[in-house]
């Protein structure tokens, strides 16, 4: 996809990305844990829950959570029937604290197979520019796999681009000058 000679292609060559198993799940009342989100860190199958309910605006009657799965285990059970990941990863997040979680009246999972940088273009901008061919590329696969470094590295490339346009700019300005500076000694002054 990017072009031979494109002097950053190397570097996308070698950038992999890593899976991961997302569930929706909405519970019949409030789950009475103390935190709206969490990192899972036990080595299991789940590396982050958070209750989307509790964004402002959203509404209350249902009590909703996000499960993201670990990318190891997500890796390992690519192949597994979405409705039972979805079953396994609720299980999981009734064990994450030690309060009875409610019922579950629904849920439902979504495999995401680039979701999260394995080996990131790691690079000082941010981003990836080919001057020449006036070509770049910005995402969360720059290092930092959220939709802060997303967007960190996208205003990355913005301003690549645009400084880009701005020495081209210039460059053209320099020429116009310079023609013009010739076209003004040819002429002769007559009074």
């Amino acid at each position: 996809m990017v072009p031979e000679h494109c002097s950053w292609r190397s570097d996308a060559d070698v950038a992999s990305m890593n899976p991961c198993w997302c569930v929706m799940v909405a519970l019949q009342s409030r789950w009475n844990v103390p935190f709206d989100g969490a990192f899972v860190n036990d080595g299991g199958a789940i590396s982050w829950i958070s209750r989307n309910s509790s964004k402002p605006g959203r509404p209350d009657e249902l009590d909703c959570w996000t499960i993201l799965s670990d990318r190891d285990w997500a890796a390992s059970n690519l192949a597994m029937a979405g409705e039972n990941v979805a079953e396994y990863l609720v299980a999981e997040m009734a064990k994450v604290y030690p309060v009875s979680m409610p019922t579950a009246l629904f849920r439902q999972s979504h495999r995401w197979l680039y979701a999260s940088a394995r080996y990131p273009m790691a690079n000082e901008t941010g981003c990836a520019w080919d001057e020449t061919m006036q070509l770049g590329a910005c995402g969360d696969w720059f290092g930092k796999d959220n939709v802060e470094g997303a967007m960190l590295s996208g205003l990355a490339l913005a301003g690549r681009v645009l400084g880009s346009a701005n020495e081209r700019a210039y460059q053209n300005h320099l020429t116009h000058l310079q023609f013009s500076r010739e076209s003004l000694s040819q002429l002769t002054l007559k009074f």
